[in-house]
């Protein structure tokens, strides 16, 4: 996690109480200005480019991109495991695109779509993923940003949509407690799943219902849902 030095003067802004230092870079709480710091040897990782199954990916995240993960909370070392795509290969060749690419893997990547059309894009077979170490809970989520958040203090499995992969179940016997968490929209999604994965794993499989997804609740609000419907 970042540390905080001091507020400095905003380049921007001209703010000089609302424009935190941190040790890694600057941000500004009145204009939402982010600035990371650029030592040589970040520097050179910002600059690395590779390619992943049609999107050419760098470490320097758009400016767009960064304030919606800050919205979320997340820290500068949980940002630092995304990339970016501006360019993929599309149908009629090489285009430019607009993507945060929250996994990519030599089979398959999903990201937030911040260009036209849906919102998450993905290719490739659906993955097994797991955030944060949790010996006794493991909670399904829709989404990365939301696994990460839960995977502070629990284990968090990110369904990459309404429905688990297909191997999932080969994961969970270790655990006492497992969830599905969704929002209003996907309760009807979660109950189905958690029926399927009870029958399927003899061990009954709890549901959360919350207004919000996951990923947009604090630590304690996160923890406070789990809790309420932990057995011990």
């Amino acid at each position: 996690m970042s540390k905080f030095l001091q507020f400095t003067p905003c380049e921007k802004c001209g703010s000089s109480d609302a424009n935190a230092e941190y040790d890694d870079s600057y941000y500004c709480f009145s204009c939402n200005r982010y600035t990371p710091k650029l030592s040589l040897k970040r520097f050179k990782a910002i600059k690395e480019v590779r390619v992943c199954k049609g999107i050419t990916l760098e470490n320097k995240l758009a400016v767009g991109a960064l304030k919606w993960l800050l919205g979320y909370g997340l820290t500068s070392d949980e940002i630092a495991q995304f990339t970016y795509a501006r360019e993929r290969i599309g149908k009629y060749g090489l285009m430019p695109c607009d993507l945060l690419v929250l996994y990519s893997s030599n089979d398959y990547w999903c990201a937030r779509n911040f260009g036209k059309g849906a919102k998450y894009l993905t290719s490739g077979t659906k993955p097994f993923l797991k955030y944060g170490f949790n010996q006794d809970v493991l909670v399904f989520v829709e989404d990365i940003v939301s696994a990460v958040k839960v995977g502070r203090q629990f284990t968090a499995v990110p369904m990459l949509g309404s429905m688990p992969s297909q191997d999932a179940a080969s994961h969970l016997d270790a655990y006492k407690n497992v969830f599905i968490w969704n929002d209003m929209d996907k309760a009807k999604d979660a109950i189905k799943t958690a029926r399927n994965l009870t029958e399927r794993l003899n061990k009954r499989v709890r549901v959360v219902i919350s207004p919000k997804d996951p990923k947009e609740y604090d630590d304690n609000a996160i923890k406070e849902y789990i809790y309420n419907n932990i057995i011990y």
